[in-house]
């Protein structure tokens, strides 16, 4: 019988005609092949061949900075890219298993510090999700070796961070100091930087300096306080954003209202024109998206 696929069937040749089939016959029957079975040996006896192991994924290269090394797989085409990162400062079992299935090219931020986050980050990882750390912990007035040591332990943590993201609120973007020593551990270590659209934001200044890949997150779509017609006009106005600059990210929280305002507002196709990506595909694109 065919495949019935394209290409399958063969090259027609010269060939005797076939006798008519025999009445006892059933058509329409595909042959049957039986196993065969060692001579003198009981049915118990014969066993299956196992199935043959499933080929294992290919490890990162581990000469490639973090932030290529653990970056979520993404193809880039020339649509602007919209790229989601939703919050888990702490979510509850069933809301991180929601957030692990969401099939969407998403970043999930989690604070380092909360229980169960490194399981968190290996079911993220490999439901495909792209991990960020989030910058809790960090004392206010930290000397370089303060920031070492939070810093070493953060990444033990969460090994697989592509990045670390300023808190929303408070944070150390607008402290010179802290963020250039805060520069140069993320630079040893390969990771990007993501901090927020505010103030003078001096981070944004010493990563451009210094050629750390940076992004600044456009919105946070807890201003809107889950108000959802406020939720709606943020994701509007971050497409506009991704429109004009490229690429646009958005903060939000890994549980609802947020979410759903998420995946409501794309499965009415608002976001049909712009390409949902992990947050490293913004930080590689050597973009860094201002006001």
């Amino acid at each position: 019988a065919g495949t019935g696929r394209p290409g399958s069937r063969m090259a027609a040749t010269t060939a005797p005609p076939l006798p008519p089939p025999a009445e006892s016959i059933a058509t329409d029957r595909l042959p049957q092949i039986l196993p065969t079975e060692p001579s003198g040996a009981p049915d118990s006896a014969v066993t299956p061949e196992p199935d043959p192991p499933a080929a294992e994924a290919a490890e990162p290269d581990p000469t490639l900075p973090a932030l290529q090394r653990h970056a979520a797989a993404f193809t880039r085409d020339d649509r602007p890219m919209l790229a989601p990162i939703l919050l888990d400062d702490g979510l509850s079992a069933p809301e991180r298993a929601r957030l692990a299935a969401l099939p969407l090219a998403v970043s999930v931020a989690l604070d380092p510090a909360a229980a169960g986050a490194a399981e968190a980050a290996a079911a993220y990882r490999a439901a495909g999700k792209e991990v960020v750390m989030l910058a809790t912990q960090i004392p206010p007035h930290a000397a370089p070796s303060d920031l070492e040591v939070t810093f070493a332990s953060h990444r033990a943590v969460l090994p697989q961070a592509v990045a670390l993201l300023d808190l929303p609120r408070g944070g150390f973007q607008e402290n010179r100091r802290m963020t250039q020593q805060v520069a140069t551990i993320l630079a040893d270590d390969g990771l990007g930087l993501i901090t927020h659209d505010r103030g003078l934001n001096p981070a944004a200044q010493v990563a451009a300096r210094g050629g750390l890949p940076h992004a600044l997150v456009f919105r946070d779509l807890a201003e809107a306080g889950g108000d959802g017609d406020r939720l709606h006009r943020l994701l509007e106005r971050a497409r506009f954003r991704a429109a004009q600059q490229g690429a646009a990210i958005v903060l939000l929280a890994g549980r609802d209202p947020e979410l759903s305002a998420l995946t409501g507002w794309l499965a009415e196709g608002r976001g049909d024109a712009l390409a949902l990506a992990p947050a490293s595909a913004v930080l590689l694109a050597g973009t860094d998206i201002g006001p």
